[in-house]
């Protein structure tokens, strides 16, 4: 049966760290994140409602084209603007045949602190800015992809603190479950 990885969680939480590592588990999978689809579109300001909606329209179209294409396994980094839809893309998952893998990764909001710290610092040597640039509006992004995630979403996942493991260990358990 093909096979949908959904990879769940707040900001600088590891989810593209957790995306590439099974990407190389997986060959020809098909890796959809909306940090990818941003960094596709010069000059990107998330303020931008255009831009904003852009983004989210590309993420939404190019997971429908995955899901209709029948390949796989898909691999998918679900952002905070996407939950509010995530029931209708269970539809299309369910439509298309798929079985899918729900992963929700988190970590003690100092830990997000400190890795969101480390992620401004390589974002202003690479001349980029980052869509919040304080720690109290990071762990406000943070409480509200949580909130979302419960009350929205409603996925039978458990969750993965990403702080008490290493993302190969994270990786050889979402392989395991999978089997």
């Amino acid at each position: 049966m093909k096979k949908i990885i959904f990879i769940f969680g707040p900001s600088c939480v590891g989810k593209s760290t957790i995306a590439k590592l099974l990407g190389r588990k997986f060959p020809n999978a098909l890796r959809l994140s909306a940090d990818q689809i941003r960094g596709s579109m010069y000059h990107y300001d998330r303020s931008n409602s255009l831009h904003e909606g852009l983004r989210n329209k590309f993420f939404e179209e190019t997971l429908n084209l995955f899901l209709m294409s029948g390949l796989g396994p898909i691999i998918c980094e679900v952002p905070r603007s996407q939950l509010g839809k995530f029931y209708k893309i269970s539809l299309t998952v369910d439509f298309a045949k798929f079985e899918a893998k729900y992963v929700s990764l988190d970590a003690p909001d100092d830990i997000l602190v400190e890795r969101f710290n480390n992620r401004q610092t390589r974002s202003k040597e690479q001349g980029f800015t980052l869509a919040v640039s304080t720690e109290d509006e990071f762990l406000e992004t943070v409480l509200e992809y949580r909130r979302l995630l419960e009350n929205i979403v409603h996925i039978p996942s458990e969750g993965v603190d990403t702080s008490q493991s290493t993302a190969e260990e994270i990786v050889e358990r979402i392989l395991n479950d999978m089997n």
